[in-house]
């Protein structure tokens, strides 16, 4: 578990998730990352935070070890080996590095981790200068003029189910036992933002709060022509390109856009 503390000098902010890249994977829709990449650049107020699964990393593999997921036909010749796909990822954060508030490791990061050893999020945090969360993650985000920190949960996330009502049911129970009022959740390649009310006292008040959920996209395209994938073999729901974006204010106040 990660617990990190941010202080902005601005009275709103603008926070993207970035992640489910899958750079090595021919469905990288590299375009659209570029495109949110230099929104983040330009906004002195737009942060984001990596929300894993930035290289494919699925390779066939000997000694009795097998990945389901492995088909020669969606690799991406550019970007054979994890070197090569994190040597890219690197270049395309590069610009951003100084906007992120850390990086989580995704599924397919955890599954060179396990085998090998090899924590390829601590590798691509540690080129860019940033923070490697691990799997989960609090953020305390104070912004000008706040005394109390809006509180960030975030998380690259596990889901198998294909309904996109599922993989909101399964960030909503979160709240049962990590208590924020921002959630993000990666890894199901669906962009939704849904808010819910609840019941708190503040000071000697009673009053309504507002807590926002969020599934946070993908670059990753399920299914293109000439190109065949585990996505396609199972015939799984495709997921929706790019992210979405939250806005705070220091007032307290929190928006989220698809």
């Amino acid at each position: 578990m990660y617990l990190k503390t941010v202080k902005l000098g601005h009275q709103k902010v603008f926070i993207e998730p970035l992640g489910d890249l899958h750079v090595g994977n021919l469905g990288f829709v590299e375009e659209k990352l570029k495109k949110r990449v230099n929104a983040i650049a330009k906004e002195r107020n737009r942060y984001w935070i990596g929300m894993g699964d930035y290289i494919e990393a699925i390779y066939p593999t000997s000694g009795g070890i097998t990945d389901k997921r492995f088909t020669h036909k969606h690799i991406d010749r550019r970007f054979l080996t994890p070197e090569d796909q994190i040597d890219y990822v690197v270049k395309l954060l590069e610009p951003i590095k100084h906007k992120c508030f850390g990086l989580l490791t995704g599924n397919h990061e955890w599954k060179l981790e396990d085998r090998y050893g090899i924590n390829i999020t601590k590798m691509i945090a540690d080129r860019l200068g940033v923070d490697a969360f691990g799997p989960m993650a609090f953020i305390r985000l104070f912004l000008k003029g706040m005394k109390t920190p809006i509180i960030i949960f975030t998380l690259h996330g596990h889901y198998t189910g294909r309904k996109t009502g599922g993989a909101l049911n399964k960030i909503t129970d979160l709240a049962s036992y990590f208590d924020a009022d921002i959630y993000f959740m990666g890894h199901v390649h669906k962009r939704l933002v849904h808010k819910e009310d609840c019941i708190t006292v503040q000071g000697n008040e009673i009053i309504q709060a507002t807590r926002l959920f969020a599934l946070t996209g993908s670059f990753l395209r399920s299914y293109s022509l000439g190109v065949e994938t585990y996505v396609e073999r199972k015939a799984l729901p495709p997921g929706r390109i790019g992210t979405i974006t939250v806005r705070v204010d220091n007032d307290g106040e929190i928006w989220g856009y698809e």
